[in-house]
């Protein structure tokens, strides 16, 4: 089923932003923007692009993310045209709308952003798919968190799932701690498997942007308002 088919108002301005632009949890004491997440003297959208992919990407959030400034989901959603951010956790019936969103679209057409056991090089997996319009499904949370929902959630069963077996030009995620080596945040590994799809260049530029505010979002742990 084309996602366009699907009858949803996640596209909406309000409802497309995800759910944590409007958190009010610890790191929120000051006004932050609703889109990229900064405090809003160090906001950063005035200069962010939006960048058109055919590959459509789904993040799928933990709504303990929505307070929590350094989370990277908020920053590809703002990038990324193609985009939509489901929050899922925070009621009973969240997991519900994710299954019901989602498990309509064509298996063939998603891939799950996920590295289990069992998933395959997204590389190897896009070998004479490259023209297919995609559904990239993006868990979004803590390892613990999204490791427990892929387990849970049987209507995955179906969904390829990739991992990424190269990177390059990285700048290196320093506003949390990684739970091991090789392991990103949301908006590193979104913008290297868009990079694995579309090329390198996209990449660049999703990166380039990354880094810019992962700087802004430093000076505002540290207190700082000035950024070049």
């Amino acid at each position: 089923m084309a996602v366009t088919a699907i009858k949803t108002k996640l596209r909406d301005d309000d409802t497309r932003r995800p759910p944590c632009a409007r958190g009010t949890g610890r790191g929120y004491r000051s006004s932050h923007c609703a889109q990229c997440g900064l405090r809003t003297p160090l906001c950063l959208c005035a200069q962010l692009p939006h960048v058109e992919t055919t590959t459509r990407v789904w993040f799928v959030m933990h709504w303990r993310e929505s307070s929590k400034p350094s989370n990277t989901a908020r920053l590809a959603m703002r990038l990324l045209s193609n985009s939509t951010c489901i929050e899922r956790g925070r009621t009973l019936d969240s997991a519900g709308v994710v299954e019901r969103t989602l498990e309509p679209l064509d298996p063939a057409s998603c891939l799950l952003l996920y590295p289990s056991d069992d998933a395959l090089p997204l590389d190897e997996v896009l070998s004479g798919e490259r023209a297919a319009a995609l559904n990239l499904i993006v868990p979004d949370g803590t390892w613990g968190q999204t490791r427990r929902w892929v387990r849970r959630e049987t209507w995955l069963a179906p969904v390829r799932r990739v991992r990424l077996s190269r990177a390059s030009h990285l700048p290196g995620y320093r506003l949390r701690h990684a739970a091991g080596p090789n392991l990103y945040s949301t908006f590193e590994a979104t913008a290297i498997a868009l990079s694995v799809i579309h090329g390198w260049a996209l990449g660049d530029t999703l990166l380039t942007h990354f880094e810019q505010w992962q700087q802004r979002a430093l000076a505002s742990r540290s207190g700082g308002l000035a950024c070049g």
